[in-house]
């Protein structure tokens, strides 16, 4: 051990429980990408950018005479784009974090390790992905508060938030009405303990 490090405190029964392998504190980070920190504000753009859409083609059919159905058939073809690009900035987001962090810090408290390819596929694997929601944003929320306290601060990732966003992540029609809103809370939340281990970014 280096004689300027000294042995990390672990955490209490607030925190996100002892980290494996991460034995001695070290005050400097140096990122492994770039975090993705934009990413989070695509998504949130998309939201309003979706209801303005819906609101627009409204407007639009009643001023044409359209018929429900008509209007139905429309519905698809100009919202998805926005919601494709709202999933893909999530996805995109998920990766960068996962790839800010350095290959021997993408673990859980457990020990589990996590690429960021990996972090991302595994939301695609019907049934599986169910779990995987929690396993990789609880995850993410391990691996950051573990570096957090190996460089000196105190745990910040959204434990509690992610088992929130989860569960309601598993609930129809609530999910897309409260879903998008708690996922972005936790993405500005994670993004902003990612910054306390690279103030510059």
């Amino acid at each position: 051990m280096n004689p300027q490090q000294s042995p990390v405190t672990p955490f209490d029964n607030n925190g996100a429980g002892p980290f494996r392998a991460f034995d001695y504190r070290a005050p400097d980070f140096t990122p492994a990408g770039s975090g993705g920190f934009m990413a989070k504000y695509v998504a949130l753009a998309m939201i309003p950018a979706v209801f303005a859409a819906v609101v627009a083609l409204g407007v639009f059919a009643a001023a044409n005479g359209w018929s429900e159905r008509e209007l139905d058939g429309l519905i698809a073809p100009v919202v998805g784009p926005f919601v494709l690009v709202y999933f893909g900035a999530i996805l995109s987001w998920i990766y960068k974090s996962w790839e800010f962090l350095p290959p021997e810090m993408r673990r859980n408290a457990s020990g589990r390790n996590f690429e960021p390819g990996a972090a991302v596929l595994g939301h695609f694997i019907p049934i599986y992905g169910l779990y995987w929601i929690f396993a990789q944003s609880l995850g993410l929320c391990d691996a950051i508060d573990a570096a957090l306290v190996q460089s000196g601060r105190a745990p910040a990732a959204p434990r509690n938030l992610a088992v929130v966003c989860g569960v309601v992540q598993l609930i129809p029609f609530v999910n897309w009405l409260v879903g998008p809103v708690l996922w972005l809370t936790y993405m500005f939340l994670v993004d902003r303990a990612k910054r306390q281990l690279a103030p510059a970014r």
